[in-house]
């Protein structure tokens, strides 16, 4: 991937710690103990952002969930060695959104994952949520791309959510809108095994 302007990471004059400085009128000491790499995946139909850190194998890549970014998933690399790829899924931050509401699918969200980790080499994985879901779909189609895998709080991933939870969920969506602290309450406790009702 080619590198792209747009850090964030490193303190520079628009840094929150950058500004703190000179609202403060003191000086930091700041060190920095990594550079973020900013690269992107280019073709006709599609742009895809993502951040490098750290050297070397194994190489992970790291792919959040829906309306998460990519400092979101940082935190599951802090402890992980070699390099951490760090994957803007389509249509979330640096990523163009796909062309037609039918690019929002595991399918498409699977071969956006597969490009990433092809051009950086990624034997291993993490997927939060949606990004889970998109690891299960290129799994299912190359079960063994990946050394390890892990899945965090995945979504369902082998059929949609039946009508039951569907109302639930536009009914929590209602309740929202409407500012119904009660209702909102009501649909959320009818989520919970029946032992947790019992306790209210």
């Amino acid at each position: 991937g080619k590198d792209v302007e747009g850090g964030g990471d490193a303190p520079g004059i628009g840094h929150p710690l950058a500004r703190l400085e000179r609202a403060a009128g003191i000086e930091l000491e700041i060190e920095i103990v990594e550079e973020a790499r900013h690269r992107a995946l280019v073709d006709a139909e599609r742009r895809l952002h993502y951040v490098v850190t750290g050297a070397g194998d194994p190489v992970t890549v790291f792919v959040p969930g829906l309306a998460q970014s990519i400092a979101d998933t940082r935190p599951f690399g802090s402890a992980v060695t070699g390099s951490r790829v760090f994957v803007d899924l389509r249509g979330h931050g640096g990523s163009t959104p796909p062309a037609s509401d039918d690019g929002w699918s595991y399918e498409g969200l699977a071969d956006d994952v597969r490009w990433v980790a092809d051009e950086v080499g990624a034997t291993r994985a993490l997927g939060v949520s949606l990004g889970a879901g998109a690891l299960v779909r290129l799994l299912a189609q190359t079960p063994d791309r990946f050394e390890r895998v892990v899945l965090a709080l995945p979504g369902p991933l082998t059929e949609p959510r039946d009508a039951e939870l569907l109302a639930v969920t536009d009914a929590l969506a209602d309740a929202v809108d409407a500012n119904d602290p009660i209702a909102l309450g009501r649909e959320l406790l009818s989520l919970q095994p029946p032992a947790a009702r019992s306790r209210t």
